[in-house]
């Protein structure tokens, strides 16, 4: 299995899925308030869209519900993806910039050329679609 991340094995045990434990955090904590009004942040098809170091970002889809999920451990970064991620364009801020002081300034960029998600240090971002 390939390890990703610096200070610690991020590893999943078995055949577990990468999901928001994957991180070795729960965003169950986070955003556990919110998972009743988007089920795709618990459940649904995964698809990993970036991991690199301390950085996790992933899609989940259930029915017509659809979550990007971005998780970082380390230092304030910006992550740039060609991929159009479906979001319309403009900047969001998403479903758990509230949750924390770490949280409030993330955003997800998108334009007709990719997107852009800016994370500040050990913070997450949760945007629906």
């Amino acid at each position: 299995m390939r390890e990703f991340g610096k200070r610690r094995s991020l590893e999943p045990a078995g055949d577990e899925s990468l999901g928001p434990k994957y991180f070795g955090i729960s965003l169950d904590r986070n955003i556990g308030r919110t998972t009743n009004e988007h089920p795709a942040i618990c459940r649904g098809n995964y698809t990993t869209l970036y991991a690199k170091d301390d950085v996790l970002i992933y899609e989940r889809i259930d029915g017509r519900d659809v979550v990007l999920v971005a998780v970082n451990r380390g230092s304030g970064i910006d992550v740039t993806l060609k991929r159009s991620p479906g979001f319309s364009p403009g900047v969001h801020c998403g479903v758990i910039a509230n949750a924390s002081s770490a949280n409030a300034g993330n955003y997800l960029l998108v334009t007709p050329q990719g997107y852009r998600i800016h994370l500040g240090a050990l913070s997450s971002i949760v945007v629906r679609r």
